[in-house]
């Protein structure tokens, strides 16, 4: 028997697989709702859901770990960072391998990529897919966001081995 402990941050067990059953069940109602630290048998398998409005981590990561003694003093911990698609931009942006131009635009965005772009994705600040194009692996494209509102979005270039975000802004 072993207790996960998720540390700054509650979880709800979604299903379990084992303890009470051998097919994915619900759990009882007295092991339903918020919790840090979950109890985990020999042989059982636990889904968790997690959420995170305001607790982006910036880089700074929240911890888990297991409560038994042997498992805790060789090291069985992990650590996990919280990053909001819609918004963040990863830390080492790939200016020298992409340029995006004109934005702000009233008209269409276009691209020039040091790799083959297979697919361009722009999503809106609440990270819903608004435009989605196939490039056929081309170094340079557009797109014509013109049916969309005015606002700030997230250009995802998409390729066989890399991909780069940039913010957008439609006028």
């Amino acid at each position: 028997m072993t207790c996960i402990m998720f540390l700054d941050q509650s979880s709800t067990i979604l299903s379990t697989i084992g303890r009470y059953s051998y097919a994915r069940a619900a759990p009882p109602a007295w092991e339903r709702g918020a919790k840090d630290v979950l109890l985990v048998d020999a042989g059982e398998s636990v889904r968790v859901i997690m959420r995170f409005d305001d607790f982006t981590t910036d880089g700074w990561p929240f911890m888990y770990h297991c409560h038994n003694l042997l498992h805790e003093d060789n090291m069985m911990f992990a650590q996990y960072i919280v990053v909001d698609p819609s918004t963040q931009v990863g830390e080492r942006m790939e200016a020298e391998a992409v340029k995006v131009y004109p934005s702000p635009s009233s008209g269409s965005f276009n691209f020039q990529s040091e790799f083959a772009v297979h697919e361009a994705n722009l999503t809106d600040m609440l990270g819903r897919t608004v435009l989605r194009q196939t490039m056929n692996g081309r170094s340079h494209g557009e797109l014509d966001p013109r049916a969309l509102p005015a606002g700030s979005y997230v250009l995802r270039l998409v390729g066989t081995y890399r991909s780069s975000r940039s913010i957008v802004v439609r006028e």
